[in-house]
């Protein structure tokens, strides 16, 4: 993840801005300053910051020198800081989509299987499967190769069918054979009203 710092005139030229993210027992920083045009990937060291996108992490901006110059700082506009992620190698989002909204995301790495899909339902309809824009379906067992990039797998839905078929059962006792003819008589009558 890298950080970049706009509309701060001369305040930061001068002091420079030091933003820190902590991750457990770890600190990377990223030193806005002239020199690097106040951009800057967050580090440790040598180290660059892997972050996870479902992790809230602390963070602290700190000047990285006194503030000494003739400009009150209330005279300084306000500074955007901008976050920009940058995707490692060997890295795959994988999201799962239903209806616009998305279920499921997490990271995931070359050669891992997709084990667990999202359990959704939509009224009056059937799930048919998750397909990704170009037609992949994605299902249990689904091995992410290194060349596919991230994964959005979207679900397809069927629609139910809405015909309902009565089922009527004829046994022994004439109670139930006049039942079903009169059932037959009103199906009959209600058919013979749509047509009309």
């Amino acid at each position: 993840m890298a950080a970049s710092a706009t509309g701060f005139e001369s305040f930061l030229e001068e002091t420079g801005m030091r933003i820190t993210v902590t991750d457990g027992d770890k600190d990377y920083s990223a030193d806005l300053l002239k020199d690097n045009n106040y951009s800057s990937d967050f580090m440790d060291g040598t180290i660059t910051g892997a972050f996870d996108p479902n992790v809230n992490y602390s963070v602290s901006v700190n000047l990285m020198d006194g503030y000494e110059s003739a400009v009150p700082p209330e005279v300084v506009n306000n500074i955007a800081l901008t976050f920009q992620a940058t995707v490692a190698g060997g890295i795959h989002q994988v999201a799962f989509i239903s209806e616009g909204e998305t279920v499921k995301s997490y990271l995931a790495f070359d050669g891992d299987v997709i084990s667990d899909l999202p359990s959704v339902s939509r009224s009056g309809y059937s799930l048919q499967g998750w397909f990704t824009p170009d037609g992949r379906e994605i299902t249990e067992g689904y091995v992410i190769s290194p060349d596919e990039g991230d994964i959005v797998a979207i679900a397809s839905w069927e629609e139910k069918s809405s015909n309902t078929a009565i089922y009527v059962a004829i046994g022994g006792g004439s109670g139930l054979l006049i039942a079903a003819l009169l059932l037959l008589l009103l199906l009959k009558r209600r058919n013979e009203g749509e047509a009309q």
